[in-house]
């Protein structure tokens, strides 16, 4: 499951609160959420949203945009999954 969000309100809210935030409090890495309704402060784009990863695109050094994908279901996402996402977010 994608979503894609268009700018707004809530868009700027996740930017600055949510896991998007936590990527850059955190270090610059890669988040995998198993169930957000455990992460505090989690903003969820959908309310069917279960678990998470978050991976940064980054140019010298800053983040310049994230890959963020949701799923409905607990657990979805795991090391395999970062590690194959930071390959496809190294070339983009």
């Amino acid at each position: 499951m994608l979503w894609v969000v268009a700018p707004s309100e809530k868009y700027r809210s996740i930017l600055s609160e949510g896991l998007l935030s936590s990527l850059s409090r955190q270090s610059i890495r890669t988040l995998v959420v198993p169930d957000v309704d455990k992460f505090p402060g989690h903003i969820a784009c959908s309310s069917r949203s279960r678990s998470e990863i978050v991976v940064p695109l980054l140019r010298s050094g800053l983040v310049t945009a994230v890959l963020d994908i949701d799923s409905d279901e607990l657990g979805t996402f795991d090391a395999v999954d970062a590690a194959w996402l930071e390959m496809i977010a190294g070339v983009v």
